[in-house]
């Protein structure tokens, strides 16, 4: 059923808005409370266990006045956490209750302004106006929020419906062929508002559904387990922020195992919703990534999800509920958050989330060059590097405090005015600079960063290799903190083969390090030599077999498909381009590689270095900035 005509239904039928406790929660003998008011994990039993508190609101963080309307079920519409995949007689079920201003009924709803408990609980009973809040709320919010741009349908086809009933009955087959017990140890209280932020940069970032499909399942989450994805239920056989059940249970806990991630953390879980979404249920998955990024389509994420995926008893209220959560608390709350902004970072972003899991990786300001950990900066430096965001550059040296902003604005990074550093204006993808230097991130989504930082109080861990407790990592955004933030603007282009050639030697092993612009090598080439090799190796040149001079490059050069441009570019009819090479008496020749920057052997020995080295005839091959440079001589490939 369509979710529009699930809330019109139950609406008329008085099932929604409801100070009636249904007789579900009767049933539901076994029951695990999760308060993270308090921080305990309890059991229980009994029917009272279920019941909802009946009074006050849920508000979003765009309307503050948007109230929850679907409280009928003293279970899962005010907080509680029941199992997903659970028998039909509902025997067994998780409650959970969130309670701001210390408050602590058990069912109390916790949807603040910013994602912070509400000082409330679900609202009792209704007036005819807030019983049409459900069904005439999701109107006007799908009109008022739809793109005129995107007009997809959430309708669902048969077909589609079909399979995602079959992958739904093979998944309960699956729940039942085994009975697990949750081992112990793994259960616990977490911060509701941070796992529901990390939640959702999950859904968007790894996931890759759009802000309205993962609202619906944000909604689905915070009525299976309020964000507690440490919550045990299902009498000890459930577990996770969906309440994976029985062999699905067994199936989150192995995949983990055998793919380095903790079953245990929200990072764990989401992989393996991917994982699954992908395997078993591709129905439900190209449905939820189908879905327009609208209110309407928040909505039926929200009940599709519900229905195939988690599939709790009295299924069609159950819809019904987390529908109108996500479309009064979660798609409010986060549809500003326009995924994929900026659609060039992703390539970084998706580094960053890989390099980030890797445990391997730490914190340290002396071994820094990713050998295997990093800093603020270089985990920065990094994943831009391994990325082709700073071409040319060098990787045996990542920028610091002190070279990061002239790096960035060399490769297409522009400094965001005052207005767009407010925490509200960032973009996926910003980098962030403290004012205070005192370190660097990049931000992800909902207040959350990427970020490399020491993490114990007395500093011990910095130099010991590998993650020491979340040093390389998802952090929050300091907001105490002033800060510059650096947005890309254009990202670097492919360098041409010849650049490309000269840039890689950069790296070469045959070359001793020297600093981050200069590579020292014992070499008899100069600047012709060199480039005329580099010719020879991307393929051009191949009938000549002597190293031209500053005397016959221009002859070979312009025999073989390259024309001298410099008097047009003085004259303005041309200009310098990416790839071309450049001559005069004092540098010799070298290639350009955009934003004023070079590459090119240098001609003279060093003498100084060649005394410290004891090697007689070194040189650098180098990138220098040369702003104005005055080049006699500038040959195009035609």
């Amino acid at each position: 059923m369509h979710y529009k005509k699930i809330i019109l239904a139950l609406t008329a039928a008085g099932m929604i808005a409801s100070q009636t406790v249904p007789a579900y929660a009767e049933e539901n003998s076994n029951v695990t409370s999760v308060s993270s008011a308090s921080g305990v994990v309890s059991a229980s039993s009994g029917a009272d266990s279920a019941s909802a508190s009946t009074s006050g609101s849920v508000s979003s963080s765009q309307d503050s006045s948007a109230a929850i309307s679907s409280s009928s079920a003293g279970n899962t519409s005010s907080g509680s956490v029941e199992t997903p995949e659970n028998a039909a007689s509902g025997d067994n079920a998780t409650s959970s209750s969130s309670a701001g201003s210390g408050a602590t009924a058990s069912g109390s709803s916790a949807a603040g302004t910013s994602g912070e408990n509400a000082s409330g609980t679900n609202p009792s009973g209704g007036t005819d106006s807030t019983k049409e809040a459900a069904s005439g709320n999701a109107d006007a919010a799908g009109k008022d929020q739809s793109d005129a741009s995107d007009k997809k349908s959430t309708e669902v086809s048969d077909a589609t419906r079909s399979q995602a009933e079959q992958e739904a009955e093979r998944a309960a087959q699956n729940e039942q062929s085994i009975q697990p017990v949750v081992p112990a140890g793994v259960a616990g209280t977490v911060d509701q508002t941070a796992a529901e932020k990390e939640t959702f940069a999950y859904l968007t970032e790894v996931i890759g559904l759009n802000n309205a499909a993962a609202s619906g399942l944000l909604a689905n989450f915070y009525q299976e387990t309020m964000f507690q994805y440490k919550a045990v239920g299902g009498n000890g056989i459930a577990y996770g922020l969906a309440q994976w059940t029985g062999g699905n249970f067994t199936s989150l806990a192995n995949w983990c195992g055998a793919n380095g991630r903790d079953y245990t953390t929200i990072d764990g879980q989401m992989h393996y919703l991917k994982y699954d979404l992908e395997t078993n249920y591709p129905a439900v998955y190209a449905y939820l990534k189908g879905l327009p990024n609208t209110a309407e389509g928040a909505g039926a994420a929200a009940a599709f999800f519900c229905t195939y995926y988690e599939r709790p008893a009295y299924t069609e209220t159950r819809a019904a509920e987390r529908t109108a959560y996500a479309l009064q608390v979660f798609w409010p709350r986060y549809q500003s958050y326009i995924l994929e902004q900026n659609k060039d970072v992703k390539a970084y972003m998706d580094w960053l989330a890989a390099y980030t899991a890797d445990q391997s990786h730490g914190y340290s300001t002396v071994n820094r060059r990713n050998n295997p950990d990093v800093d603020a900066y270089s985990l920065i430096f990094y994943a831009l590097y391994d990325n082709g965001y700073l071409l040319a550059e060098n990787e045996r040296n990542p920028f610091d405090q002190s070279s990061i902003v002239s790096e960035l604005t060399e490769h297409g990074f522009a400094e965001a005015s005052d207005a767009e550093t407010d925490p509200e204006k960032l973009e996926a993808g910003d980098i962030i600079l403290y004012t205070d230097n005192s370190g660097a991130a990049v931000y992800r989504t909902a207040d959350l960063v990427w970020q490399a930082k020491e993490t114990d109080a007395d500093k011990a861990s910095g130099n010991k290799a590998g993650d020491q407790t979340d040093e390389v990592g998802s952090g929050e955004l300091d907001t105490s903190k002033q800060r510059k933030v650096y947005r890309l603007k254009t990202k670097d282009a492919s360098l041409p083969a010849l650049a490309q050639k000269m840039v890689d030697q950069l790296s070469n092993k045959q070359y001793m390090y020297s600093d981050n612009i200069r590579q020292l090598k014992k070499t008899d080439e100069d600047s012709y030599t060199f480039l005329f090799q580099t010719l020879k190796g991307i393929g051009e040149l191949k009938d000549v077999d002597t190293a031209f001079t500053k005397d016959t490059m221009d002859h070979v050069l312009c025999t073989h498909s390259y024309q001298n441009i410099e008097a047009q570019i003085a004259a303005k009819k041309a200009s310098l381009s990416v790839g071309d090479i450049v001559w005069n008496p004092e540098s010799g020749a070298a290639v350009y590689l955009g934003s004023d920057r070079y590459i090119f052997m240098d001609n003279e020995v060093d003498q100084k270095m060649a005394d410290i080295t004891g090697i007689s005839s070194c040189r650098y091959l180098e990138t220098k900035k040369m702003t104005g440079a005055a080049w006699t001589a500038v040959y195009h490939k035609m």
